[in-house]
């Protein structure tokens, strides 16, 4: 349930030289005028204002997302309480880990009742490209959509596959809300891999390299060409597809039932799904 290597490396320290190096690009949502007379802690702060701005815009149409795709266009609810459009940015962690997670906001009073939200670092601000930060916006309020995924099941998924089904959720969202093709997210991932996904992983995170081929593979299997659009995979049954085995044998029974539900689906669609799933790219 976190972003991985936003620490005081990749993190505060990329915060601190923002704004020595030019202006970064504007396209991307992260542009700071030279011209406007600002000292470097001001270009700093306004980076980070800009990539909370449009994280804080694109937070509705994720929690849209979401009420489309798993919860029947409700109101997303989970263990009783409401997902909300919230994000808290947390300070800054001198060489500290700073991760995103799911987070509850409100007081619990009447008028302003118990929610799910997600924080986020304000470190996210080096993150230059705006799609890489909105993958991160989504993968964590993901984690919150994980019991949809797989009902009763879901709280027996191991760690890592809990990344895994998030990363799918994180990329679909770009597949379909913001129109991105499915090898450019694939690349996008690569480009920003030690940002936003961590390089060699750690005890609830698999590497990026896992993480990758997983979204490759989801992808593929949303996006591949057929002659009957009705033989497509759900997006519940493609993120199935693709979770990776748990080296834990008490996760044996959690890797039948993840089983079991591809199996059933290939043979209801007919659709083949092996290791060698359609991919939106070679790879290189």
């Amino acid at each position: 349930m976190h972003v991985n290597n936003l620490d005081g490396v990749q993190g505060v320290q990329g915060v601190q030289n923002i704004g020595q190096n030019g202006p970064l690009d504007g396209a991307q949502g992260n542009e700071v005028p030279q011209n406007q007379g600002l000292d470097l802690l001001q270009q700093q702060q306004l980076v980070i204002q800009n990539s909370q701005n449009s994280l804080n815009q694109e937070s509705p149409l994720i929690v849209t997302f979401l009420s489309d795709l798993f919860f029947d266009q409700e109101t997303p609810i989970v263990n009783g309480m409401e997902v909300s459009e919230s994000i808290v940015f947390s300070e800054l962690m001198d060489g500290a880990m700073v991760d995103g997670q799911q987070t509850i906001v409100g007081t619990g009073e009447e008028n302003d009742p118990l929610k799910w939200g997600i924080q986020l670092p304000q470190t996210i601000a080096v993150v230059q490209d705006e799609n890489a930060r909105t993958f991160v916006a989504a993968h964590e309020y993901g984690h919150l959509a994980t019991q949809k995924v797989f009902g009763e099941e879901a709280e027996n998924i191991s760690r890592p596959n809990q990344e895994i089904m998030a990363d799918c959720i994180g990329a679909y969202y770009l597949l379909t809300v913001k129109g991105m093709e499915a090898d450019d997210i694939v690349q996008l991932l690569q480009d920003n891999e030690a940002t936003i996904l961590g390089v060699d992983g750690d005890e609830g995170h698999p590497s990026s390299e896992d993480r990758i081929d997983a979204v490759r593979t989801f992808l593929g299997l949303m996006t591949v060409e057929l002659d009957n659009e009705k033989d497509r995979m759900s997006v519940t049954d493609a993120i199935g597809a693709v979770l990776i085995e748990d080296d834990d044998e008490s996760d044996d029974e959690v890797d039948e039932v993840q089983q079991n539900v591809v199996e059933q689906n290939v043979e209801e669609q007919n659709v083949v799904v092996n290791e060698e799933a359609p991919k939106v790219q070679d790879e290189t």
